[in-house]
């Protein structure tokens, strides 16, 4: 009897290689998918830290007048901001208020000034703490969701 051969060589080298091509195809669209994803999430990170290094205000000039305190903020960063909230500090550096939202004061990109005006909770409260966020990262439903992304200057006024 003759024993028949169920693939011929040629037939079996094709489908071999046609195996390692397809699997070769898999590996790379796996790769190449989850590559994007990391590439997608590192620019967006690098994205926030960059606007939050180009985000800068300073408090220009400051007057307390019986409990209110009248503050006048000047942005010379690169980046429009939204003044978010303050909290009031003690001598000691403790905090006397937990983080309260502001007016929502904007401050346009280099050399837009505004004026902030807020009630002094105490008479223990000797310097405030002020943040503001770059605007394209601001959530008007949750002022503080991002609030890492805050740049935060403090002022003494007593």
């Amino acid at each position: 009897m003759r024993r028949r051969r169920a693939v011929s060589n040629i037939i079996g080298a094709v489908m071999l290689t046609a195996l390692a091509v397809m699997l070769g195809f898999g590996v790379w669209a796996f790769t190449a998918s989850i590559s994007r994803t990391f590439m997608m999430s590192y620019s967006q990170d690098t994205q926030e830290k960059v606007a939050n290094v180009r985000s800068s205000f300073i408090v220009e000039y400051g007057v307390k007048i019986d409990d209110q305190l009248i503050l006048y903020l000047y942005n010379n960063g690169e980046t429009r901001l939204v003044v978010v909230g303050y909290i009031f500090r003690d001598a000691d550096g403790k905090s006397l208020n937990s983080l309260s939202p502001s007016n929502l004061l904007t401050l346009e990109p280099k050399g837009d000034a505004g004026r902030l005006t807020i009630t002094i909770p105490s008479d223990a409260a000797k310097s405030v703490r002020i943040y503001a966020m770059p605007e394209q990262y601001f959530n008007p439903d949750d002022p503080f969701d991002k609030l890492d992304l805050s740049v935060v200057v403090e002022y003494e006024f007593a």
